[in-house]
């Protein structure tokens, strides 16, 4: 059994540097901590975190943008339907919406609660987009945000993780 350990072990450690060799760090220009990232093609993508800031890169990464410093909500995930339309969520339940790749964003309605955070956005088209919850709400759009409808909503205190499929969710 010792043996098949160390051979496992020497076998990870030969493959560590093949399989790390592609990643490297990026600067984002940014003292902020940073949640999550959507690319909608390999060089178009947004980065969003800490203090309200949403970042853009138009090179892969190479170099990132500040486009928005909402300093009081705290932004932890963003999803594009496209290369215009976008949304990020986070504290306060908060939502915000752009259809200028960016450029310009606009809070959308309050749509739930008092207080909590929304943890994951994903926008399948411009029209139809799902937000989670920390206390394990569901919500969908229809409407580009316009209206949004509670779909679901889980009974534990666990927050649901977020996989969206075309035309649902799980």
């Amino acid at each position: 059994m010792q043996m098949f350990v160390r051979k496992v072990l020497l076998l990870l450690l030969t493959l560590e540097p093949c399989c790390s060799s592609n990643w490297r760090v990026q600067d984002t220009e940014t003292s902020e901590g940073l949640y999550d990232v959507s690319f909608v093609t390999s060089e178009l993508g947004w980065a969003v975190g800490s203090d309200g800031a949403i970042l853009r890169t138009s090179d892969s990464g190479s170099s990132w943008l500040l486009q928005y410093q909402g300093k009081q909500v705290s932004w932890r995930s963003v999803s594009f339907a496209s290369s215009t339309v976008g949304w990020a969520v986070g504290g306060s339940l908060s939502i915000l919406y752009t259809d200028s790749a960016g450029e310009r964003w606009a809070y959308q309605q309050h749509i739930y609660g008092d207080s909590g955070i929304f943890t994951a956005v994903q926008a399948v088209t411009s029209l139809l987009t799902w937000v989670v919850s920390d206390d394990g709400g569901i919500f969908r759009s229809i409407d580009g945000g316009k209206t949004w409808g509670l779909q679901y909503q889980v009974s534990t205190h666990t927050p649901p993780k977020m996989c969206v499929m075309r035309h649902g969710y799980a």
